[in-house]
């Protein structure tokens, strides 16, 4: 009979399952050697009609198994310590900590625990898709293959447990076997020893990112374990603390390296980048923990709107060493003049500020006067240079230049000198009355 049980049971709905209850049965009363000798008369009481009754179901036949090979499969690696579980499916961690009660089970019996609890809290990931669980675990493995087994009940109830669970949730579940030096990552999840700042992109995203911009040749943060290159910066050879190499790099820095060395310099150049409102966000956080040393910021042709200047005039405005802040191609209008005047007018904002560039934008043509004013007064009164262009709408090559200090420029000196043939000379009386002068300025 179990021999006609077995060779049905492979097109048989967890057929090797439905076979454990009559072999439980046979073997507390059939001896080893009975086996042998194949002859041995038994009592059949009610425990035994109760393994056979599945076996009468007609429906049972007529469900079937799917045949075939699958084309996608969800892969579910796990493990389990003395002290907790872990798992990891596409990348996405899960771990706990087992109760006083069961860590007093078997380490197979908590191996199949992980299973089952990995299962349970992936099942939104796995539903309606086969499943290959991956463990190092050789007992796990061949009682979830082969639908339980004979030698530890415990663990062939725990395997009957989640079997069935898995006959409801997912189209089929196998296991396969890991070497434990190959399960890292669960590993160190079930024991709780994850090193911090050890976690990298997905490997799919990383394929996505270089056939995007090309394979990249050194991974400048990375260990052993998570590194996407086959030479690689790590802890013991800081990325940050050496002269990198010449060929294509790849990146990806723990947050927690982020705070203790600033990947930043004097300038913050993102021109000719779209920004969307999310990243514009992401440029006011790294003004606001890394700006201390920026001098200039170029912004220039990246889409940017009103809102977005707005929402970046506070952060560039506490800036302390900001002399340069270019906006020009972008998509601003008349109505920011309003609020960048209004944020210079305070001094304690862009302290050092000399230069804005707003042109090319959409219908600004002039700046205003108090614009020019607040940039005059943060200048250094000891400078000629020149702090900004001003020019009129309709005549957008007339170009109006004035000076950080009231004093004439060469080109006014030599235009007196032209002209004192025609002026009647000054008596000493006249210039004693003159308390004033007009100051011309250069028109090019």
């Amino acid at each position: 009979m179990l021999g006609l049980m077995a060779s049905a049971s492979s097109v048989l709905q967890l057929g090797l399952l439905r076979m454990r209850p009559l072999q439980f049965w046979l073997k507390a009363r059939v001896p080893r050697r009975a086996w042998a000798s194949g002859l041995l008369r038994l009592k059949v009481n009610q425990k035994c009609f109760a393994a056979l009754i599945p076996w009468k179901a007609n429906d049972w036949y007529q469900s079937g198994v799917s045949l075939g090979t699958s084309s996608s499969v969800k892969v579910l690696s796990t493990d389990a310590s003395t002290s907790g579980w872990g798992a990891l499916l596409e990348g996405r961690p899960f771990f706990g900590q087992w109760s006083e009660r069961e860590k007093l089970l078997h380490i197979n019996c908590l191996e199949m625990l992980a299973v089952d609890n990995a299962l349970t809290r992936f099942c939104p990931q796995i539903r309606g898709h086969h499943v290959l669980v991956r463990s190092d675990n050789m007992s796990v493995v061949s009682y979830i293959n082969r639908q339980g087994g004979l030698r530890s009940r415990n663990l062939h109830r725990l395997t009957e447990r989640l079997l069935v669970w898995a006959q409801r949730n997912m189209l089929s579940l196998r296991a396969a076997h890991v070497p434990g030096l190959l399960n890292v990552g669960p590993d160190r999840l079930s024991r709780n020893n994850v090193p911090t700042g050890e976690w990298s992109l997905h490997p799919q995203t990383v394929q996505l990112l270089w056939k995007k911009f090309g394979r990249a040749e050194v991974d400048l943060f990375a260990s052993q374990e998570n590194a996407h290159c086959l030479e690689f910066f790590s802890k013991s050879r800081d990325a940050l603390a050496h002269e990198r190499p010449r060929r294509p790099l790849y990146a990806f820095p723990p947050v927690s390296l982020l705070h203790q060395k600033k990947l930043c310099s004097d300038s913050v150049d993102l021109s000719g980048i779209p920004l969307s409102t999310r990243d514009i966000r992401h440029v006011a956080y790294y003004l606001q923990t890394s700006g201390g040393a920026v001098i200039s910021v170029d912004l220039s042709f990246t889409e940017l709107r009103d809102e977005g200047l707005r929402l970046l005039l506070p952060f560039l405005g506490a800036l302390p060493k900001l002399t340069t802040l270019a906006l020009n191609g972008n998509r601003l209008t008349l109505g920011i003049l309003k609020d960048l005047s209004e944020a210079l007018k305070e001094s304690k904002r862009f302290t050092c500020l000399a230069w804005i560039d707003l042109g090319n934008n959409v219908d600004i043509f002039t700046m205003p006067q108090s614009l020019l004013v607040s940039l005059r007064r943060r200048c250094s009164l000891k400078s000629s240079l020149p702090t900004i262009y001003e020019y009129t709408e309709g005549q957008p090559y007339c170009y109006r230049m004035e000076s950080s200090i009231e004093e004439p420029s060469l080109y006014e000196e030599e235009e007196d000198d032209e002209e004192e043939e025609d002026l009647e000379p000054w008596s000493i009386g006249e210039q004693k009355s003159s308390g004033s002068f007009t100051l011309r300025h250069c028109e090019r």
